[in-house]
């Protein structure tokens, strides 16, 4: 999941990565004890470089005129219907 902004001085880029089948947490005893101690979890330098290299590929292809208008076209539209829908569910007592 992500998002690529273009309404600024310069492109913003989110992503919200998860995983798809979580590992286990790693059981130990402390103190005799059992205790839960989260696995831990990280990128390798290879993927990070990977991500990196498929979003910035991702943006040149926006950067042509004709898709980076369209892009913008699109952010607007959907910022509307998003206030319009807030606007529509949002309780009388706020």
């Amino acid at each position: 999941m992500g998002d690529i902004q273009f309404n600024t001085a310069h492109i913003h880029v989110y992503l919200g990565i998860s995983e798809l089948s979580p590992r286990p947490d790693k059981i130990g005893y402390l103190n005799g004890k059992r205790v839960a101690k989260e696995a831990r979890r990280k990128f390798t330098q290879p993927s990070i470089r990977k991500i990196k290299s498929q979003v910035f590929q991702a943006l040149i292809a926006l950067d042509r005129p004709r898709e980076r208008e369209q892009k913008l076209n699109l952010e607007k539209r959907l910022g509307v219907q998003r206030a319009s829908l807030r606007q529509k569910t949002k309780p009388d007592h706020w």
